[in-house]
């Protein structure tokens, strides 16, 4: 890595930006479906709830 000194720094800085940019939009799409799976989930115990009182 001294070897290739500053070029080596801003190859580093490059991968690691793209990795972070990438990256992001899978852990959104993955929020949104846990988000989802838990009101679908809440909905069926509030309707099961409701229809045993």
């Amino acid at each position: 890595m001294t070897s290739l000194g500053v070029t080596g720094i801003l190859i580093s800085a490059t991968c690691f930006a793209f990795g972070m940019v990438f990256s992001l939009p899978t852990k959104m799409y993955l929020t949104f479906i846990l988000m989802q799976r838990e009101a679908e989930h809440n909905a069926k115990v509030a309707k099961k709830n409701k229809s045993n009182s």
